[in-house]
């Protein structure tokens, strides 16, 4: 290509001072996501952690709760026997006490009665947690309460049946 004489050669124009180049490398972008990558791939299990625990320490709460309900009722009639989740709901009215087993957050099994071959009347609570733990407390009238955890059932329902008798603490009272 001959360029006519007195004429300069044709040139890239500069770009603009104040426009910088549009867009990013595939390099920056590629970057950019291993860092969002790593960092969820960090967060996230700590997060489904915290909120497991939540969700037990909820429950936990809900049978401390119950337990200090059936306390109150107790002082009124003198009798765990006697005590049932209508007698507990008239005292506690933030929870939902049932009679056999629950399977949903806030529901909380109730079973009262004496143990076998002894007089001793005991109150058994049960709730599962939306974590899928059955959380158990027991108090016998003799004793103080023993507090304890287990799989659901088949079924996926907690009973407070499963936590009679229940001798070594498995959350703090």
């Amino acid at each position: 290509m001959s360029v006519p004489r007195g004429a300069a050669p044709r040139r890239r124009p500069l770009p603009h001072p104040d426009r910088l180049e549009d867009g990013f490398s595939l390099l920056e972008l590629m970057v950019v996501f291993t860092i969002i990558g790593v960092l969820a791939g960090v967060a996230i299990p700590t997060y489904l952690a915290a909120r497991r625990t939540a969700q037990d320490h909820a429950a936990q709460s809900d049978l401390r709760v119950g337990l200090e309900a059936a306390n109150t009722a107790y002082a009124d009639v003198q009798d765990l026997a006697a005590l049932d989740a209508g007698a507990l709901g008239g005292v506690e009215p933030s929870l939902t006490f049932v009679g056999g087993p629950v399977r949903n957050p806030g529901h909380v099994s109730v079973v009262t009665g004496t143990l076998d071959n002894a007089p001793v009347a005991f109150v058994s609570l049960a709730e599962r947690s939306a974590a899928g733990t059955c959380w158990y407390v027991y108090e016998p009238e003799t004793s103080p309460p023993a507090y304890g955890k287990g799989a659901p059932a088949a079924d996926g329902s907690c009973d407070a049946t499963q936590g009679v008798g229940v001798a070594a603490p498995s959350f703090p009272a």
